[in-house]
């Protein structure tokens, strides 16, 4: 159920249904915190991605630094998931 949420929420996001992504993701989310941890981590970084590209600054930041926080539990710091967080996160603060 999460992977599929997760990759609707990116067919959203490329298709620029900016709306929709977020409320998939949203909803992954509340059912992520029960399931698989590392798609619970994809599904924060997806709505991180989102809320970057709609100029939410803060709110992009959250959710990275949440996902970050899980993919470093599960996968360590030089998993490309894990990095690609980190790099996320670094051009926000640019």
């Amino acid at each position: 159920m999460l992977f599929r949420s997760n990759m609707l929420g990116e067919v959203y996001i490329d298709t620029h249904r900016y709306e929709e992504a977020e409320a998939v993701l949203k909803r992954a989310i509340r059912l992520g915190s029960r399931e698989a941890r590392a798609h619970y981590a994809t599904s924060l970084h997806n709505l991180g991605a989102l809320y970057h590209l709609r100029g939410r600054r803060d709110r992009a930041f959250k959710a990275y630094e949440k996902a970050l926080r899980i993919r470093l539990t599960l996968f360590g710091p030089e998993n490309p998931l894990t990095r690609a967080t980190v790099r996320n996160m670094s051009v926000l603060d640019q």
